[in-house]
């Protein structure tokens, strides 16, 4: 059965997932709403076509979830039976209605489950032991807080995590206001081969330089969003 299900403006900015076709990218949103309360589902191509390409006889399902796999979802057995687990999806999806007075039908993936080895890209040939991804790693991820930095900016080449940019939408009382310091972020790293160790604590740092009379907290919204290539701030060596 579909669900509504929410996808976050930050997931098309993704590193990762813009390395793969954009049918692949379509096929992942799309298996948010066929996915139960636990991100699981039967793994059926078949099936999962119906109910995401509808119209489209020549897509390839099969094909997609190999692009996908193991980076965005998991695809293993239990008691003979293929199940398809996404990546990440309690992090990403809020529990409504019905759903949260029912567990799970869907078997969780196994604690000792490895998947199978991939194929490489553009080649018929398998290789050995490239994708073997455990599902405790991905745990292991989760608990030291890894995260996927996204591309933000118009020239795509200021890095942050999906938490730190709303982090800095909390500091600058708004995404319109946070971006005007990424886009900073961004021309000084274009025009003036600014490095920094974090984008994230970079800006914070800007922000205090150029408002050392306003605390970040408070910080108000500026009468305009023209950014002076004059008054970019010189870059200290070592980074932030």
């Amino acid at each position: 059965m579909a669900r509504i299900r929410t996808v976050k403006p930050e997931l098309f900015f993704d590193v990762e997932l813009g390395d793969v076709s954009i049918p692949a990218r379509f096929l992942f949103i799309g298996l948010f709403t066929q996915a139960d309360r636990e991100g699981r589902l039967d793994d059926s191509p078949k099936k999962i076509k119906a109910n995401i390409f509808p119209y489209d006889e020549k897509i390839n399902v099969e094909s997609l979830l190999s692009e996908l796999a193991p980076r965005f979802i998991v695809r293993y057995e239990v008691e003979g039976r293929k199940y398809l687990q996404v990546r990440n999806f309690g992090k990403h999806q809020r529990l409504s209605g019905s759903e949260l007075k029912y567990e799970s039908k869907v078997p969780a993936v196994p604690d000792d489950y490895k998947e199978a080895p991939g194929k490489q890209q553009g080649s018929d040939q398998e290789a050995p032991g490239k994708h073997l991804v455990t599902l405790e790693r991905e745990r292991e991820r989760e608990r030291k807080g890894v995260s996927h930095k996204i591309k933000f900016s118009k020239l795509q080449n200021v890095l942050l995590t999906q938490e730190e940019f709303e982090k800095l939408k909390d500091r600058f009382n708004g995404q319109d206001n946070a971006m005007v310091w990424v886009e900073k972020m961004s021309i000084g790293i274009a025009m003036k081969g600014y490095k920094y160790k974090s984008h994230y604590l970079a800006i914070l740092k800007w922000a205090e330089n150029e408002n050392p009379t306003e605390k970040l907290d408070s910080f108000k919204k500026p009468t305009e969003h023209i950014i002076n290539y004059k008054e970019l701030p010189v870059v200290v060596k070592g980074g932030v």
